[in-house]
């Protein structure tokens, strides 16, 4: 029998043909009501599981995923 995750712990799975592990979570709705989900790759399993729970993490302390991509010159404009 293979192992579950809990509800909310996220998905983890192999995608064969790029040869990587993805993890999945879930970080709530976006403001027009859509499901939003934030992933995290990685070349091995262990890799994609310790990124994923560090995601998991700052869904638990800040309430969604930090943005590491938008600027602060961007995000005053918004």
């Amino acid at each position: 029998m293979p192992k579950k995750r809990s509800p909310g712990d996220g998905g983890l799975f192999y995608i064969p043909s790029r040869d990587l592990w993805r993890g999945v979570i879930d970080a709530g709705f976006s403001p027009d009501g859509k499901r939003r989900q934030v992933s995290v790759t990685s070349r091995t399993q262990r890799g994609a599981r310790d990124k994923l729970n560090r995601l998991k993490k700052e869904v638990e302390e800040f309430g969604s995923p930090l943005d590491r991509h938008r600027l602060v010159e961007q995000w005053a404009a918004h």
